[in-house]
């Protein structure tokens, strides 16, 4: 709800109740991007990966050894007789075993990569091991993986690679297993093979025998810092034009600008160009950096504290009192009017003022924030007692319009 109101030869303004609304943002948030992803569901049953036999410029699958399959298929009826489901969907990737096929991917050096899969091996003939080695190809593209049955060790173009990161995949034969495995590429590791190994014997047949591998997914997660929002005001103020803030959610954040009525919202800037015109507008947490909200004033706003951004303010669950209020009346309603405080705040007996967060806000209203930035004035012991603010710098015979937002329940 908006008041408006219009006072002559005035330097008195009284309040009843003031609020303002907004989500407090993080100062920093962990976002995480997958850089590889496959469940085999959206291929050919039947079809090869089309895995190569040497390093790719780009993310994609490889194996060593010319002959070896790398089918998708459905294991409820593609496995010589023998069958089972897949993790999720209908289709998994079967791999000949002994044989180390995996992934290649482009990654950076000194970030955490977490690649999650699912593992199965048959409980018929003999699938005794299974594991993910992790190897540095970088600088290696274009050269051929050669056969190499030893664990933890790869060759490429005849030279022998060992593996930086290793992990075990164990459990029992006849059901799907988590295979995972976490690695940091060291300074200079740009390429990586993760290898998915096993070792399988006996009489069944190399189909039976395969490793299956469903839902491979590799990502990584990193913390990103919220973007600082400054304001610009010109014309006839050069401060109080606005207020601008950002709020995060799950895809990135959201810039926001809200001009107060004595002027207008030029739009969003970095480095001196227009980056939107709008007042709300949204980015993705990894490109989002700082930016400028600016506003023209049309007229000069008198009122010092305007949003209350500036102000220190009480957070959920603390207690307002004298050393912490704009003002706090302490005496009886026979008192009359205190003296004006060093904010040019007063007020009558009892009455009090304190600048409260949006946290505030919603331990006392569920779900209310406020109309703009992350502040609001609070009006507390306010019965029968009354608020003042004292406005300096006004002319004779000149109209001055106070508007302000109030908070109201609907009931």
């Amino acid at each position: 709800m908006k008041k408006v109101l219009s006072v002559v030869l005035s330097i008195l303004l009284v309040f009843s109740a003031i609020s303002v609304v907004f989500t407090l943002p993080a100062t920093a948030k962990t976002v995480t991007y997958t850089v590889f992803e496959e469940n085999f569901d959206g291929l050919e049953q039947g079809s090869s990966l089309g895995s190569t036999q040497t390093i790719p410029q780009e993310n994609g699958w490889v194996k060593s050894g010319a002959n070896y399959h790398d089918t998708v298929l459905n294991p409820a009826t593609d496995v010589d007789g023998f069958s089972f489901d897949a993790v999720s969907g209908t289709q998994v990737g079967a791999f000949k075993t002994w044989a180390k096929p995996g992934i290649v991917l482009n990654v950076t050096p000194g970030v955490t990569y977490n690649l999650t899969s699912k593992f199965y091996a048959n409980d018929i003939g003999s699938n005794i091991i299974k594991a993910i080695y992790v190897f540095d190809v970088t600088g290696k593209e274009g050269l051929k993986i050669t056969e190499n049955w030893a664990r933890k060790t790869t060759v490429i173009n005849g030279e022998t690679i060992s593996s930086f990161a290793n992990a075990d995949v164990s459990g029992a034969r006849g059901v799907w297993l988590d295979a995972n495995i976490s690695f940091t590429p060291a300074e200079g590791v740009t390429k990586v093979f993760i290898a998915f190994y096993s070792e399988a014997n006996g009489s069944a047949t190399d189909m039976q025998k395969s490793l299956f591998i469903d839902d491979v997914k590799v990502t990584y997660t990193v913390e990103v810092g919220v973007p600082k929002v400054t304001t610009v005001t010109t014309g006839a103020d050069n401060k109080n034009g606005g207020v601008a803030w950002v709020e995060e959610t799950d895809d990135g954040v959201v810039f926001k600008a809200v001009p107060y009525e004595t002027a207008t919202f030029d739009g969003w800037y970095r480095n001196n160009e227009l980056v939107s015109n709008n007042a709300t507008f949204t980015e993705a947490s990894n490109v989002a950096t700082d930016v400028e909200a600016r506003f023209t004033a049309i007229y000069k706003n008198l009122f010092p504290e305007c949003s209350f951004e500036d102000e220190p303010a009480l957070s959920a669950g603390a207690s307002a009192n004298a050393s912490n209020a704009l003002y706090w009346g302490n005496g009886k309603p026979s008192d009359g009017v205190k003296e004006i405080n060093d904010k040019d705040w007063f007020g009558t007996s009892y009455a009090g003022d304190v600048v409260v967060d949006n946290s505030f806000i919603d331990s006392l209203l569920t779900g209310v924030s406020a109309y703009s930035g992350k502040n609001a004035l609070y009006i507390i012991r306010n019965n029968n007692h009354s608020n003042f603010k004292v406005i300096r710098g006004l002319k004779t015979n000149t109209d001055y319009y106070l508007t302000y937002y109030v908070y109201q329940d609907k009931e």
